[in-house]
């Protein structure tokens, strides 16, 4: 019995000091993740106040708006959810009512358009499109849409800063 309580022991310390140091390899990621958070300002620039300005004007946000106010640098990654908000993505609803269409899309950012993919079908069936948007123009943070065919409904909003909707 006591070799038991022994081996029970070495086990539970063992299984102690695993937990510790899962633990301390996440507090180590965190702590990098905070440290890193803004590099990919290092690989772009703010947006112009042309650029700000249409995107204000065009998303009907008032000069108060700390997007639209001009008293902070504004970026790309700055206005996507307002974007988001606006055009109402259904990838996560069954609900489509409110979704924006390719047609809304382009009166609001189609100036930002660099290209658009030919229409394809998957496995199931489901026919859809993507489109890639550049607020910037520098091509770092693009903002891809893909819409449903033939209804033309944006389906997903998809980023490089994993905030996709």
């Amino acid at each position: 019995m006591k070799i038991l309580l022994k081996i029970f022991r070495i086990l539970l310390i063992s299984f102690g000091i695993i937990i510790s140091i899962f633990n301390i390899f996440l507090i180590v990621g965190n702590i990098h993740t905070y440290i890193h958070r803004n590099d990919w300002k290092n690989r772009t620039t703010p947006l112009s106040m042309s650029t700000i300005d249409t995107l204000c004007a065009n998303f009907e946000l008032t000069d108060d708006n700390p997007l639209c106010d001009g008293e902070r640098s504004i970026y790309s990654r700055d206005f996507f959810t307002v974007i988001r908000a606006d055009f109402r993505p259904y990838e996560h609803r069954d609900d489509t009512n409110g979704t924006a269409t390719y047609t809304e899309v382009q009166e609001k950012i189609g100036i930002f358009l660099i290209y658009c993919e030919p229409v394809a079908t998957d496995a199931h069936g489901i026919s859809s499109y993507t489109c890639d948007y550049d607020l910037r123009g520098d091509r770092t943070f693009l903002m891809g849409i893909i819409y449903t065919y033939p209804d033309n409904l944006v389906f997903r909003i998809m980023t490089p800063m994993g905030e996709d909707s």
